[in-house]
């Protein structure tokens, strides 16, 4: 029989070029063999049995197929919170880190106040949980028109016992947005789908509707933009993630909606990655739209 030493060696070797880290193969394995990742280590020369080691293959399989191994597990992790993914969801990103970061970072002293919170296209869930997460004085607004979205966002809500500070809508942002209150929120937050149209083909297994953003990939930014300024409160900011090459129209979009402080900062690895303005209250250019 075969043992889980020599299982991590054959994940080791991919073959097409293709390449998988050390702490992914251990990731596989812990959900294969229902333990811990450390036990795993611990285990190495343990056998395997013939029904476990078929398993490993069909995942082994599929990685090379390029299906991305989140949604071969079913999950994700994202700021250290586990999430349910599947087929028809985005994948939460590293990067999406940094904009809830910031957040956190501008509203963490907040304490004896509470304040609220809009997330546009929560998909999993993943922005919503990790802000009312560590944000305690926060409630948030989840939106998301995917019904398969929200039914995982659902599940993720649940499971990190979130229900009481989570309110899950559905709607779509371009049509439905006057049900939301206006003047309302202090945060709007979103990392909206910004790939150029002819581009979204690139990504053969995640859902166009959460990538695809128009042409020139700033469609939505227009659409956040006009929400933002019926929903935040006067003084509000908006958190948005922005593509890399996207910095100077989406900048232009909101400082010409009225926004103030519209900055653009960068991710680890020097790119633009997220905007960030102050909803003055006072329209500029009502005509842009």
């Amino acid at each position: 029989m075969i043992k889980i030493s020599d299982a991590f060696q054959e994940f080791s070797q991919l073959g097409r070029g293709k390449k998988i880290l050390p702490a992914e193969i251990i990731w596989i394995f812990s959900k294969v063999f229902r333990t811990s990742p450390d036990k795993i280590f611990l285990n190495f020369d343990r056998r395997i049995t013939p029904a476990q080691y078929q398993q490993l293959k069909t995942i082994r399989t599929k990685i090379q197929q390029d299906i991305p191994l989140d949604y071969l597990l079913g999950e994700a992790e994202f700021m250290g919170i586990k999430l349910k993914v599947a087929p028809g969801v985005f994948i939460p990103r590293p990067e999406t880190e940094l904009l809830v970061e910031q957040v956190i970072k501008n509203y963490s002293d907040v304490s004896g106040k509470n304040f609220s919170i809009l997330d546009v296209g929560t998909g999993t869930g993943n922005i919503a949980i990790a802000l009312a997460s560590f944000l305690p004085e926060a409630f948030v607004w989840a939106v998301e028109k995917s019904p398969v979205a929200r039914a995982i966002a659902r599940k993720n809500i649940q499971a990190n016992h979130l229900t009481k500070r989570i309110k899950l809508l559905s709607l779509d942002i371009e049509k439905s947005a006057v049900r939301l209150p206006g003047k309302y929120f202090d945060i709007i937050v979103s990392n909206p789908p910004y790939v150029p149209t002819g581009y979204v083909k690139n990504n053969r297994f995640e859902p166009a509707l959460a990538l695809d953003g128009g042409k020139d990939g700033q469609k939505f930014y227009y659409s956040l933009a006009r929400l933002s300024r019926r929903c935040l409160k006067p003084g509000g900011k908006i958190f948005l993630e922005i593509g890399h090459n996207q910095a100077g129209p989406v900048k232009r979009i909101f400082q010409m909606a009225g926004f103030s402080e519209v900055k653009v900062m960068r991710d680890y690895n020097g790119r633009d990655r997220i905007l960030t303005g102050c909803w003055t209250g006072v329209s500029n250019g009502k005509n842009y739209y």
